[in-house]
């Protein structure tokens, strides 16, 4: 979260390294780090924290080396009054107040509050206790996203200082092992929700809605703001590594942040939204009791849409009584088509494996149809994709009147099988649709250092998660310029993109993470569908097409009594290193 940091002369002992300077109406003390010195020994000889210097510093939340030039804050130390004096305030705590509620009184931030009260992280607010609110100028942090009013204040404190990932492919990996974790634990339940009510009433397939339109409408965020020991986390413990910000946690409020952004640019444009956040834990037994819990609020039963929770055993739990009620309700993060089953009143945002697999084999039909296409056969692995991708392309390939060129190579990991497959007039397009199968590594490292590589004239089409498997070296990728699908690719030369990053610095002081662009992407398309057809937002899913940032749309329901997946998917390719769309 933002830091803000107040005009103030501070006690630190002199430096002729150290230069007061002036950014943006502050002042710092601008020191050139020395050998053997630390954030501690920094922070201790400018009488400061740590952490202040680290929120206007956020590259040595990374490690900090000589020669590296930090911005020391100029801070104002408490003084005892009860009075605004200067550009704090002292504020007596009262009631059930929260840093959140205190933040938006004052036109703050909880990390400015929580840079000027030491501790207060940890602890908490005290009724009765006396802390110091920073009054940030217009000047000083520009305009604050207009404040939406939320229901439920209970994102952990300790998450709003979540650093932001080194590799967001790899957070994206883990996230997926979370998933799967998740899953394990909750097959061991009974999945369906305990008797109520409402609880045996069947989901209405039939849908009509005469598509009231409200000033304000009900928007609902579930996500796992807490796992395992996040609201005992210190800030001194993950500055020297010995802790770290759940996984969970930090994906939940990187796309809370980015839904923050998104809410902002729609109220500009006359969308009002009440966003009520609920949180529930990461793991799925108490998991499961906090949804309960959740689901007899009377207030859920306004909601116009509901988002989340991202585990798809959750997401199933409230996706039926989303569907009972007539609620929209979208799995913000998984691609599983089950979380879809019999409940038109669902949508997903990622497209599954098969519709994935299915899209590259349009694409290879339509683009590739006069080379000499291969798709490799393994039969000690899982026949799942490559089935879909066959019967897909000879589908496709027959409909646009193509002669069916498809040819196969048995492999069992090495690429002996393509001495006599090989062409030497055509371009060969090497298919391989599997996931996490052994022998993919083994084929691809191989080919990579044959003397087929050497040639222009292979491509190898692999599938999305090849991207983060540790086992494909880097430059083979790039070698054979892999291919692959997937729903997710920011362009940073792109204008809208710079701004979005230049609007969440603003807000945040650090830099958007992988699933701070989904929550934007995915507000910003829900929040338009809401503000143009109010309650039959459902009914209009498929009528929009929308290229986020990150993420677009293609929302297209699968049969009349399931809900919508999104199946707008691009083909990426390795090319010098980097990933980038086919130009194709």
């Amino acid at each position: 979260m933002a830091c803000l940091i107040v005009p103030f002369a501070s006690s630190a002992q002199n430096n002729t390294n150290d230069v007061t300077v002036k950014k943006n109406g502050k002042k710092y003390y601008r020191h050139i780090v020395g050998k053997g010195e630390t954030i501690y020994g920094i922070a201790e000889k400018y009488n400061e924290q740590p952490k202040d210097i680290v929120f206007e510093n956020p590259t040595a939340m990374e490690g900090i080396h000589p020669g590296d030039t930090l911005m020391i804050p100029i801070i104002v130390k408490a003084a005892d009054t009860s009075s605004a004096k200067g550009n704090i305030i002292y504020h007596d705590v009262v009631g059930k107040e929260t840093l959140y509620s205190l933040a938006k009184r004052y036109n703050t931030t909880i990390g400015a509050i929580d840079s000027l009260n030491p501790g207060l992280a940890g602890q908490g607010l005290k009724s009765g206790e006396r802390i110091i609110i920073p009054v940030a100028s217009a000047a000083a942090r520009g305009k604050l996203p207009e404040k939406h009013n939320t229901l439920k204040d209970t994102i952990p404190v300790a998450a709003q200082h979540s650093p932001i990932p080194k590799d967001t492919k790899t957070e994206a990996q883990a996230y997926e092992q979370l998933v799967q974790q998740n899953q394990a634990a909750e097959n061991n339940r009974n999945n369906t929700l305990p008797n109520s009510q409402v609880g045996n009433l069947p989901i209405n397939v039939n849908y009509k809605d005469t598509g009231k339109r409200f000033n304000r409408y009900n928007v609902a965020l579930i996500m796992p703001f807490t796992a395992d020991g996040s609201d005992t986390l210190r800030l001194n413990r993950l500055l020297d590594g010995s802790e770290k910000i759940p996984l969970i946690t930090q994906i939940s409020v990187d796309f809370y942040h980015g839904m923050i952004v998104a809410l902002d640019s729609l109220s500009r444009k006359g969308l009002k939204v009440n966003l009520h956040v609920y949180n529930i834990s990461s793991v799925a037994d108490s998991s499961s009791s906090v949804l309960d819990s959740i689901l007899r609020k009377p207030e859920l039963l306004n909601m116009n849409l509901i988002i989340g929770p991202p585990y798809p055993s959750h997401f199933v739990r409230v996706a039926r009584f989303a569907g009972i009620h007539r609620i929209p309700i979208v799995s913000p993060l998984s691609g599983e088509n089950y979380v879809l089953k019999n409940n038109p009143w669902a949508s997903k945002i990622r497209p599954s494996v098969l519709t994935e697999t299915q899209v590259e084999a349009d694409y290879i039909a339509t683009h590739y149809s006069r080379n000499n296409i291969i798709v490799i056969h393994n039969r000690d692995a899982n026949q799942q994709y490559y089935m879909a991708f066959k019967k897909r392309f000879h589908l496709t390939d027959s409909t646009l009147g193509n002669k069916d060129t498809l040819v196969n190579v048995e492999s069992l990991g090495g690429v002996n099988g393509l001495a006599t497959k090989i062409s030497n007039t055509l371009v060969n397009v090497i298919v391989m649709p599997y996931e996490g199968a052994p022998f993919v590594a083994k084929f691809v490292n191989e080919l990579a250092n044959s003397h087929y590589a050497h040639r222009d004239s292979i491509i190898v089409f692999g599938m999305h998660n090849w991207a983060n498997n540790d086992a494909l070296a880097a430059e083979n990728l790039d070698t054979l310029g892999l291919h692959f699908p997937s729903n997710e690719y920011v362009d940073y030369t792109n204008v809208p993109t710079k701004k979005f990053i230049a609007k969440y610095r603003e807000y945040y002081l650090s830099e958007p993470g992988y699933f701070s662009y989904e929550g934007y992407d995915a507000t910003l398309f829900y929040g338009a569908l809401l503000q143009q057809y109010g309650t039959d937002l459902q009914g209009h899913l498929g009528d929009i097409k929308y290229r986020g940032l990150q993420t677009s749309f293609n929302m297209v329901p699968t049969n009349p009594t399931t809900g919508y997946e999104n199946n707008a998917v691009y083909i990426l390719e390795y090319r010098d290193y980097t990933v980038k769309p086919d130009l194709k």
